[in-house]
This record gives structure tokens, sequence and C-alpha cells, in this order.
């Protein structure tokens, strides 16, 4: 599955330079993990818990954009580091 490379750019401005992320290559797209936290996933058509996929509406403003990106980091912080 290919990414967009935008996308990754503005979620790469929206995170800055932030202690403890990584930007990572992975299943032919990207991943960003913050103090290595990431989650497995199974593109099965079933509901996956721990994860939200948003649309590409969902993420059309840099406002929204950053909603989400801030949700994710939140969420990654509020788990014991690794």
């Amino acid at each position: 599955m290919a990414y967009d490379e935008g996308l990754a750019q503005r979620i790469r401005e929206t995170l800055g330079d932030r202690r403890g992320l990584v930007e990572k290559k992975m299943f032919g797209g990207v991943g960003f993990m913050l103090h290595a936290h990431a989650r497995p996933f199974d593109f099965t058509g079933r509901p996956m818990k721990g994860w939200v996929m948003i649309s590409p509406d969902g993420y059309a403003s840099e406002e929204d954009l950053k909603d989400w990106v801030a949700e994710g980091v939140k969420f990654a912080l509020s788990l014991p580091p690794k």
C-alpha cells in the first residue's frame, strides 16, 4: 500500500522535533512512533481495538490534522515507557 508523502510531511511538521519520536518505514508506508509505542494491525475489515481510521476529509485542514495528531500524542504519552 503506497502512502501519501505530502500527508507524511504535514505530520512531520505537526509533530516537530519531539523527544522519543521515531519515523519508520513499514508495510509500504510510514509510521510515527512515540516512545516506541505502535499498534499491530490487520486490515480484515473488522474493527481494530486501539486504532482510529480517518478519511482524507477528516484531516484536510491543518487544524483537523493537528487535532488528530494531538490526540495520538496524548494517548501515546499516557502509556508507560518501553
